[in-house]
């Protein structure tokens, strides 16, 4: 650290000079280092209290203060509104005792640097709870682990929101707090900063305990926690019990040795600066306790005895299948590098793009061009099992035995050119054939049957040769009869198409009448041919299958952001059977129970994405007023399917509890976090496809009651003012006329549903 020394002279003739220096210093640090979270509570803190002492009122509100912290644009703007309110409610104050005050000196101190809670924490850490309880020292606790705690997820939303609703949470953190006052009591009249932060500390650990976070404490109940985060010192500073030794491990009985000589001793009591031990001739000695706690002793661990392994030579490099493999490996590798350095030839002209092919750049006569099949990858698998793709055999060897269990193969191998690495046999480049007419290279020297061991000194390698006489400029085609496939050729049929006979529209008179349209033949025939115009396209499908599912599940996906979000809708057929392991059965005269999902869980589900449409609209536009520097708007209208541009094309919604269908009398267990898409015009719920949430709808839809359907306001009203309405009479009764009768003499069209009867269906 460097320091700027000024004379005294200069505070004497100016006496503003040492307060606008400690500001210009404070302005630098400020501008280097990004405003925190904490600070802008500080800032909130203080605006509210000079606001109240300026105006005299008792109220304050958030456009009262929001102008002037908003002024120097602090980077966790979004977050302001929830942290006035967090600060309003929960605050306690502007002293130096108050509960903000507290938790900020402890961050301040012990935070880590550029750490942020995000607006959803603060905003549920300012939402009221049930009761008269606002709980709000916990709150402040639940704030230290947040910015304070080991990892950058040490509190989450969720976090928040389970212990301000979940009653087991609750009573735990009623107990929290009672022990933490008994603890600021003990500590009254202790020097103020070392029981602050040792109170810190303590929070932090309750909090981790109430929330069950064992990976963020060793704690398992609160009063072990209150317990072994304070000390007793004596007036001389000694402690006065032997905290120091226990926290480490050691505990009475247990046997310890020491580092430097491998004395051994038993621990019969410890205090505060000695500990008693028992060596192994009976008597007992005295060792200080800071030799403990430097490290100078440690448990002892009786070491096991020798376990003698007999049969080693059964596992010994002959008789290892791995190291067998390895050296018939290496003599293969070895070969090939042989072979190419005997066959090596450069004369090639290789091309990598827009397709792989190699030309010779001279001319060569019938089995005077010869290639190596040098690779870095060579395949070892059992005999009967299927080689890759383009591999060429090279022997057989055992493992064991004299039968050989083994086939040993060359794969083909290339690596594009990229960052001074690759890999290039121009062999692997040659384009391949199993027409001979179309080849001019073929695979001689071939013994698949060759049987290698690890004392074999070379290995047969095939190679690959011209049987055509090749010019310059041609393009190598190597001709593979292994690669041949038989595919049964599919006769096509001829499309038929039949024309049909011509006729106009015609409408048949009568109470259930319906325009009757005919096309004629070449009418027909245009759309035939307008079908055969379309074009082919292929379609990438998500399949569900498992889980119940008689067959495979074709749901209705969309993309959005990058994410896949299937549709629920409860009259699916597939989704119920997913859900219940039932057909869908809405027949009550049927021999099978009626089955269905229509439950209440997806009226709360649609509700929920509304309200989380119209939060987020709300968000963005005080967001956007605030940047502005304009008035943030009293009302503010419910958000719209085209606001998805704006917003986001999903939100995030934290998903209804449930109870277990399989365990009824356990107690409900919170939902997860969903991503909804944006649709507001529709009663389905669009979620996003993973295993979790899958398996969370079906447990929340099998616990969840059936939907009732709500009474409308017109059948709360008296039956005598209800409209009644009768049959409506027939279309030939009310004309006097015969209903018309076709060709056969019968009435046409007498069965022939009406279009309002369907729709009520």
């Amino acid at each position: 650290m460097q320091w700027l020394i000024i004379s005294h002279a200069v505070p004497a003739a100016f006496p503003q000079y040492t307060s606008l220096a400690q500001a210009a210093g404070n302005s630098a640090m400020q501008i280097a280092s990004a405003e925190g979270e904490m600070q802008l509570a500080r800032k909130v803190n203080t605006a509210i209290a000079s606001f109240l002492k300026r105006t005299s009122k008792t109220t304050v509100e958030y456009a009262d203060i929001s102008a002037e912290i908003l002024r120097s644009k602090p980077p966790h703007a979004a977050s302001l509104p929830h942290i006035f309110s967090f600060v309003l409610k929960c605050g306690g104050g502007s002293g130096e005792g108050s509960y903000l005050s507290r938790t900020e000196r402890f961050v301040r101190g012990h935070g880590v640097s550029n750490r942020s809670l995000g607006a959803e924490v603060w905003q549920a850490l300012s939402a009221d709870c049930k009761g008269p309880n606002q709980h709000v020292l916990f709150r402040h606790m639940l704030l230290k682990l947040g910015l304070c705690g080991a990892t950058d997820k040490s509190l989450t939303v969720t976090d928040v929101k389970r212990s301000l609703t979940a009653k087991d949470v609750m009573a735990r953190m009623g107990e929290a707090e009672t022990v933490f006052l008994e603890l600021q009591k003990l500590l009254q009249g202790q020097n103020a900063e070392s029981a602050e932060a040792a109170l810190g500390l303590c929070e932090i650990q309750m909090a981790a305990v109430v929330l069950q976070k064992k990976k963020l404490t060793q704690f398992d109940t609160i009063h072990q926690s209150a317990e072994k985060s304070l000390r007793m010192f004596n007036e001389q500073g000694g402690l006065v019990t032997s905290s120091r030794v226990s926290d480490l491990g050691f505990a009475v009985g247990m046997k310890v040795v020491r580092k430097a000589d491998d004395q051994e001793g038993t621990i019969m009591e410890m205090s505060a600066d000695k500990v008693r031990l028992k060596l192994s001739d009976g008597k007992l000695y005295e060792a200080s306790s800071e030799s403990f706690v430097q490290g100078r002793w440690k448990e002892y661990v009786v070491k096991p005895e020798p376990v003698l392994c007999k049969d080693w030579l059964n596992f010994s490099p002959p008789k290892s299948e791995e190291f067998i493999i390895a050296v018939v490996k290496g003599l293969v590798f070895q070969s090939m590098w042989h072979q190419y350095e005997n066959l090596k030839n450069e004369k090639f002209d290789v091309f990598l793009k827009p397709s792989k092919d190699v030309q010779v750049k001279s001319t060569y006569n019938v089995h005077s061009l010869k290639l190596a099949i040098a690779s870095p990858r060579v395949d070892c698998r059992l005999v009967n099992e299927t080689l890759p793709p383009g591999a060429l055999q090279v022997g057989l060897f055992a493992t064991a035995g004299s039968k050989p269990t083994h086939t040993i193969s060359v794969l083909p191998t290339f690596q594009a050119p990229k960052a001074g690495s690759g890999f290039i046999n121009p062999l692997w480049l040659i384009k391949s054939t199993s027409d001979r007419e179309e080849g001019n290279l073929e695979i001689v020297g071939a013994n698949k049957q060759q049987k290698l061991t690890c004392l074999s000194t070379s290995v047969n390698l095939p190679m690959v040769r011209n049987y055509k006489k090749l010019q310059a400029a041609d393009s190598l085609v190597l001709f593979r009869p292994d690669q041949h496939k038989a595919e049964e050729i599919e006769n096509l049929q001829p499309v038929q198409k039949k024309a049909r006979k011509a006729c106009s529209l015609t409408r048949v008179a009568g109470p259930r009448s319906h325009p009757l349209a005919q096309m004629s033949g070449e009418e027909n025939a245009e759309e035939l041919e307008e079908q055969d115009e379309q074009p082919l396209k292929i379609y990438t499908a998500t399949c569900i299958s498992g889980g119940g599912l008689k067959g495979v599940w074709m749901p209705t996906i969309e993309e959005a952001s990058g994410l896949t979000f299937i549709k629920l809708n409860k009259w699916d057929r597939q989704l119920t059977q997913y859900v219940t392991g039932k057909s869908l059965n809405l027949f009550s005269g049927s021999k099978k129970p009626k089955n269905s999902i229509n439950v209440q869980w997806f009226q709360t589900m649609t509700e929920l994405r509304r309200q989380a449409c119209n939060d987020s609209l709300k968000k963005l536009i005080v967001q956007a007023a605030e940047a502005s520097g304009g008035k943030v708007p009293e009302k503010i209208r419910p958000a719209t399917q085209a606001d998805e541009f704006l917003a986001g094309r999903f939100v995030t919604v934290q998903a209804p509890p449930y109870k277990d269908p399989e365990n009824p009398d356990a107690e409900e267990v919170d939902g997860p976090q969903l991503k909804l898409l944006w649709k507001l015009k529709t009663p389905d719920v669009w979620m996003e496809l993973t295993f979790e949430n899958l398996e969370y709808a079906k447990k929340a839809i099998l616990g969840s009651p059936a939907w009732e359907q709500p009474v409308s306001a017109r059948a709360k009203h008296s039956p005598r003012k209800r409209r009644r309405r009768g049959p409506k009479p027939r279309g030939h009764d009310e004309l006097g006329e015969e209903p018309l009768k076709d060709d056969g003499g019968e009435a046409a069209l007498q069965n022939a549903p009406n279009d309002e009867e369907e729709d009520e269906e």
